[in-house]
């Protein structure tokens, strides 16, 4: 083999793991990501898909979408080249799965950065399709697949950080739980209630962020004017 041979053969391999990339989010297969729950209350309340980082947004009917932003150097592949790519890896799992399991909504490729939003049937596709774990459904449910509680959980509402337990979970009706392990955005289309305190680096009532090695950190009660601030506590990983 020659060595314009060599080099060629060696940029469509780096060009085909770049367009594989488009299919991880951001975290799978990284080593160390976190591993966050969440209780939830779904309203259907509709949401956009645009994003500006990788985001998961699971909606009240089960199906889970993914829009992941990729940067690539730049003239590295053609949209075209990513389309048909995406296509494929799209079209083989569901001939094996079932019909629509897996469907590309979107896909856009503006200067050097690629987005591609998914969406999938249920969580036990995303799962399946991603590799990533993800569940959604009751405690009760949760519990029977051996997901384990013993953790702190904060109210999302409270103005302060406050500490509280699974039995106060349960005291909420119509609550569901969401458990996401994956270094990624996570919107819901409802209200997040309760979080647990680790792994999470930023919340509001519709989305959190996932970061492996933040904690939030309790805040303690100071009067009625003045405002208290969420600390974050970024620990590093021994591994």
């Amino acid at each position: 083999m020659n060595t314009d041979t060599k080099k060629s053969n060696l940029k469509k391999r780096k060009q085909n793991a770049k367009k594989r990339q488009i299919l991880k989010l951001a975290g799978i297969g990284a080593g160390i990501v976190g591993l966050v729950t969440c209780a939830v209350t779904f309203t259907s309340c509709g949401t956009s898909y645009d994003a500006d980082i990788n985001t998961l947004f699971l909606l009240k009917d089960g199906k889970v979408v993914t829009t992941d932003v990729e940067v690539f150097e730049k003239d590295e592949y053609s949209e075209e080249e990513l389309n048909t790519y995406v296509q494929q890896n799209i079209d083989t799992y569901n001939a094996e799965h079932g019909e629509n399991s897996v469907t590309k909504k979107t896909l856009s490729v503006n200067e050097n950065v690629a987005m591609l939003t998914l969406e999938y049937a249920d969580t036990n596709t995303y799962e399946d399709f991603y590799g990533s774990e993800l569940f959604h459904g009751t405690i009760a449910d949760a519990k029977e697949q051996g997901y384990d509680f013993d953790v702190e959980f904060v109210a999302v509402t409270d103005k302060n950080i406050n500490y509280c337990t699974l039995e106060d979970l349960e005291l909420e009706e119509d609550l569901k739980v969401v458990i996401v392990k994956a270094n990624t955005k996570v919107q819901v289309d409802g209200s997040i209630c309760y979080l647990s305190t680790e792994g999470v680096s930023e919340y509001n009532e519709n989305w959190v962020q996932i970061k492996a090695g933040s904690v939030l950190e309790r805040t303690e009660d100071l009067n009625d004017d003045t405002e208290v601030l969420t600390e974050l506590e970024e620990i590093e990983s021994s591994e």
